[in-house]
């Protein structure tokens, strides 16, 4: 009974070390600290978010990593504007498009900022997101399906329902 307690301490003893020495330090190297862009979609902080992009010292489309803002283990390179969607801000992706983000630009995983709401379920944000102009005929990074396919697995209707409608206009826009 003693040995077995000893090699259960040992293995996690092992995992410990494994975990620091190799996996913390994989991930590390790969982190960009936040912009004070980020920080300011992150804080939701309307004010310095408008006189940063005034100022013009942040990159909008610039693909940030966002791990220790949002405190999680796996690395994501997000745009500020699919940033402030995931945080579900509709004010923050508004100053964003309006000084000139691209709705529709996708992540390294090929994630638009319209498919991290979705994914999420953040009504407003899909709705803002539709109401300036996102693709609501894009498709899925993971498996290519349909955007509104999605939001049915996910079961929110009130995002299926917002890009029916967005498709309609969508088409008689055209």
């Amino acid at each position: 009974m003693k040995i077995l307690s000893l090699l259960v301490a040992a293995l996690a003893i092992i995992s410990l070390v494994w975990y620091f020495l190799v996996i913390n330090r994989i991930s590390s190297k790969d982190w960009i600290p936040p912009s004070k862009l980020m920080t300011a979609v992150y804080y939701r902080d309307g004010k310095l978010l408008a006189e940063l992009i005034k100022s013009g010292e942040s990159n909008l489309d610039l693909k940030y990593s966002c791990y220790k803002l949002l405190r999680k283990r796996q690395i994501s390179r997000l745009t500020p504007i699919a940033f402030a969607s995931i945080i579900d801000w509709p004010e923050g992706i508004k100053i964003l498009a309006a000084a000139g983000s691209h709705i529709d630009d996708p992540d390294p995983k090929a994630y638009s900022a319209l498919s991290e709401a979705i994914y999420r379920i953040k009504y407003d944000s899909v709705q803002t997101l539709l109401d300036l102009g996102a693709d609501p005929f894009r498709r899925s990074a993971e498996n290519g399906s349909d955007l509104i396919h999605i939001a049915k697995q996910i079961g929110n209707e009130r995002i299926v329902e917002a890009l029916i409608r967005a498709r309609k206009t969508h088409r008689q826009g055209e």
